[in-house]
């Protein structure tokens, strides 16, 4: 037999949304926003109960399973969802980074001129927190409508060196000798020479 508030949903989306805040039914109010395609809220209600609320310190959502869930009924809101995570305030937690990334690397596999703003902040991301995880997905060559000039500057930061452009070559052969590190410019002239 079902509670009656679960009955209310059925009647009235906002008024169940109501009940179970002040329920503090946590799972149901996640549930609810995400079935109302209200992702944001999702995170500032989860950060807001972990703040709040006594009984319901240590609540986390089980991102990874909202994130296919939602993928299901909306790819693109999916993809939004990932993105909010890893801009969370106070940090997103570096666990639900490596699964955000595994997430877009998957929804973002065709390669597509449009997804060129989510594929620059897969690397952002990922330069900022798992510089080797940029690294890989770099030298596989994953994507290749990224923001280049933003994405050269992080890894520039990094120590990474993934450049095809000559004067870009040029310019890091530059950086790297003031620095000292003979074996990048070695590796660096090596590959301007099978360049030309």
């Amino acid at each position: 037999m079902k509670k009656w508030w679960s009955l209310v949903i059925e009647v009235d989306n906002d008024l169940a949304l109501k009940i179970y805040i002040k329920a503090r039914a946590t799972p149901k109010v996640v549930a609810a926003f995400a079935e109302r395609r209200e992702f944001d809220k999702i995170l500032i209600y989860s950060k807001q109960v972990c703040c709040i609320s006594l009984t319901a310190v240590g609540y986390s959502p089980d991102y990874l399973f909202l994130l296919q869930t939602i993928l299901r009924s909306d790819p693109q809101g999916a993809v939004n969802f990932a993105l909010m995570m890893s801009q969370m305030e106070g940090g997103c937690p570096r666990n639900l980074i490596r699964e955000a990334t595994a997430f877009l690397l998957d929804v973002l596999k065709p390669n597509l001129p449009e997804h060129a703003h989510l594929q620059t902040k897969v690397l952002e991301i990922n330069l900022v927190t798992f510089p080797n995880v940029a690294d890989a997905i770099l030298a596989n060559g994953m994507f290749s409508h990224y923001d280049r000039p933003r994405i050269a500057q992080l890894c520039e930061k990094a120590g990474l060196y993934h450049y095809s452009e000559l004067p870009d070559i040029k310019r890091v052969i530059l950086l790297v000798n003031l620095r000292g590190n003979l074996q990048i410019i070695v590796q660096v002239t090596i590959d301007l020479i099978f360049l030309c």
